[in-house]
C-alpha cells in the first residue's frame, strides 16, 4: 500500500490544538506524524485536488478506513482521545459517502435497488414487513405499530425518513438508533457493490442505498418484524421491493410531491396503492376520498387481497389536552398516548387495525398495546420542547399538514399570543401552508433552511407571509429568529410554533437546549 494523505478538517485542526494542551498531546502528535501511513496537513492549499467546499479526506491507493485502522492498531494505547478522534472521522467519512449520492437526486424506479439487493442475497425477502404509505400520518402510525410490537416482546426494526436530529434515526431496532460503527461497517460492505457495472450509467441514489442498508442491518440482527415507511409515493418507491408483507396500509392521500407523483389526488392515490401485494391485507384509514376505497377494492380483486377500513367510530370516549396527550377507549381497552392533535385519532385507529391484522395473520396475541401507545414518541409532530414559554415543533410542510396545525392552534392555543417561525423548501406548496397557518399568528419570523439547495429563499418566504400577515419579519439566522421570538413572548401568555420544514427543527431544539443549559447554570 502507498502512503496515505490525512487532511485535517476545521474540527480536526481544533482537536489537534486541544491535544497540544493535553499532557500527552505532544506525544500523540509526534506519533501521528511518525506513522508511515499518515501525513498530517493542516493547510488545505497544500493539496491541489482538495474540494474546498466539502473539506473532506483525500488519500492515495487505499481506503481511508484502512489508514485509520493502521494508525489505531499501532497506537491504540496512546490516548483515549485518539480513539474517539478516529471513530468520529470514520463515521463522518461514511456519512459523507452516503450524502455524496444526493447529487443523483430522486429517481423513482425499482431496477437499481433490486439489482443492489440481488448482489447481497435479497435480505428483504427474509423479513416480516409491515409496509405503510401516506401523504401525512405514516410516521406516527409506524411509530405506534413498532412501539406496540416492541412492548409485546418482539425485536422490531423501524425504517423511516427523513431524519431530524441525527441520520441514524432512520434505522432503529426497538427504539434504539443504529450505531455509528454499524453505519461504517455497512458502508464498507456496500462499497464494492456500488461499483458494479450495472450502476455505471445509472448510479444508486442516496435513498436506495440507505434502504438497502436498513434491510441488511435488520436481517443481520434477526428482527422479528420490520415496520417500513415509504419515502415517497409507493409504486416506484425503493421500499416497494418487498414481495410478501404481513400487511400494507395507507394513512392519508392529499397533494404533495406533485412533480413526481402527479398533480391530482387520484394520481397520488394510485401511486400509494401500488404497495398492495398479492394475498397481503391492505388497511385504509378513514375519512379519505371515496375514489381511494373504490380503487383499492378494484386492485384487491386482481391481487386476491383483503381491504380493511379503520373506522374512526371505533375510537370512543376521547379526552385530549395539551398537558396529557390523548386518552381514548378502543374495544374495552382504555389507552393513552402522549401525542397531540385530533388528527392523531385517525393514525391511532389505523395503527390499531394494523395491529389486529398482524394478530390475525400471525395467529398471536399482542400483549403490549397499552404500554406501546403510552411509550410511543416521535420528534417534531406537535412536539413540546419547552413550557415557559410553550415552544412547539411541527413538521407541517404541505397543505394537509398545515390544516392539522391550524386546527390544533384553534383548539389548544386560542387564549395565547402565538409567535411563529417558518422555513420551507421551494418544491413545496408554500402558499398552501402559509395561507392556513400564518393568519392565525400574532407575529411571524421567517428563515431559510441552512445549507440546502432546495431551501425557499428568505426573500420569497417573507414576501408570501406578508400577504397573510403584516407582522412578518425576516431573519438571516435561525438562532436570531428564536431569540427574537423569545424576546417578544411572555412565559405564561405566549406560544412559539416552529413549522414548515423538518430541516430547521434541529437548529431550534439545539438553541433551546443551549439556552436552558445557560439558565440552569445561573
Amino acid at each position: 500500500m502507498g502512503n496515505g494523505i490525512f487532511v485535517v478538517s476545521d474540527f480536526e485542526i481544533n482537536f489537534i490544538k486541544i491535544l497540544g494542551t493535553n499532557e500527552n498531546g505532544l506525544e500523540v502528535l509526534k506519533k501521528i506524524k511518525e506513522c508511515s501511513k499518515i501525513k498530517v496537513i493542516s493547510n488545505f492549499s497544500d493539496i491541489k485536488k482538495l474540494d474546498e467546499k466539502s473539506k473532506r479526506i483525500f488519500y492515495k491507493e487505499e481506503k481511508i478506513s484502512d489508514i485509520y485502522k493502521t494508525f489505531f492498531q499501532k497506537y491504540s494505547a496512546v490516548d483515549s482521545y485518539v480513539y474517539k478522534f478516529i471513530k468520529h472521522n470514520l463515521y463522518n467519512d461514511a456519512i459523507y459517502k452516503i450524502k455524496s449520492l444526493e447529487k443523483f437526486g430522486s429517481k423513482p424506479g425499482l431496477k437499481r435497488i433490486n439489482r443492489l439487493l440481488n448482489l447481497i442475497g435479497n435480505p428483504q425477502d427474509k423479513l416480516k414487513c409491515i409496509h405503510i404509505a401516506g401523504t401525512n400520518g405514516k410516521g406516527s402510525t409506524c411509530c405506534f405499530v413498532s412501539s406496540v410490537l416492541k412492548e409485546s416482546g418482539h425485536k422490531v426494526g423501524l425504517y423511516s425518513s427523513p431524519s431530524i436530529y441525527d441520520f441514524r434515526e432512520r434505522i432503529q431496532i426497538n427504539g434504539k438508533k443504529i450505531s455509528k460503527s454499524e453505519i461504517c461497517s455497512l458502508i464498507e460492505f456496500f462499497e464494492s457493490h456500488l461499483k458494479d457495472k450495472y450502476f455505471e450509467n445509472d448510479p444508486v441514489t442516496e435513498f436506495e442505498l440507505v434502504t438497502a442498508m436498513a434491510f441488511k442491518y435488520f436481517f443481520n440482527k434477526n428482527c422479528d418484524y420490520v415496520v417500513l415507511e415509504t419515502g415517497m409515493g409507493g409504486t416506484l418507491d425503493a421500499t416497494n421491493v418487498i414481495l410478501n408483507p404481513i400487511c400494507t396500509a395507507i394513512t392519508s392521500v392529499s397533494l404533495d410531491h406533485t412533480h413526481i407523483l402527479g398533480d391530482t389526488e387520484e394520481k397520488i392515490a394510485k401511486e400509494k396503492l401500488g404497495i398492495m401485494k398479492k394475498n397481503s391485507p391492505m388497511i385504509l384509514s378513514d375519512n379519505m376520498p371515496k375514489f381511494v376505497y373504490d380503487l383499492a377494492e378494484e386492485i384487491s380483486e386482481k391481487l386476491n387481497c383483503k381491504v380493511i377500513r379503520a373506522f374512526l367510530s371505533d375510537i370512543r370516549n376521547i379526552n385530549s389536552a395539551i398537558d396529557i396527550g390523548i386518552e381514548f377507549e378502543y374495544k374495552n381497552l382504555f389507552l393513552k398516548t402522549r401525542f397531540l392533535g385530533e388528527h392523531q385519532i385517525q393514525n391511532i385507529s389505523t395503527a390499531l387495525k394494523i395491529l389486529e391484522t398482524i394478530e390475525s395473520v400471525e395467529r398471536k396475541k399482542l400483549c403490549g398495546i397499552k404500554e406501546g401507545f403510552l411509550n410511543a414518541s416521535l420528534p417534531c409532530r406537535l412536539e413540546i420542547i419547552s413550557n415557559n414559554p410553550v415552544i412547539i415543533l411541527d413538521g407541517a410542510h404541505n397543505p394537509a399538514g398545515a390544516e392539522t396545525l391550524s386546527n390544533f392552534i384553534k383548539k389548544y392555543l386560542k387564549d395565547k399570543e402565538i409567535i411563529g417561525i417558518i422555513g420551507m423548501f421551494k418544491d413545496k406548496d408554500c402558499v398552501g401552508v402559509i395561507s392556513k397557518v400564518v393568519p392565525l399568528l400574532n407575529k411571524i419570523f421567517t428563515v431559510s433552511p441552512s445549507n440546502n439547495k432546495r431551501a425557499l429563499s428568505l426573500e420569497k418566504i417573507t414576501e408570501v407571509c406578508k400577504i397573510y400577515n403584516e407582522n412578518t419579519f425576516p431573519c438571516e439566522k435561525i438562532s436570531s429568529a428564536l431569540k427574537l421570538a423569545l424576546k417578544n413572548s411572555s412565559e405564561k401568555d405566549s406560544a412559539i410554533i416552529v413549522f414548515g420544514s423538518f430541516s430547521i427543527m434541529k437548529y431550534i431544539k439545539k438553541e433551546v437546549n443551549k439556552l436552558n443549559s445557560i439558565a440552569k447554570n445561573r
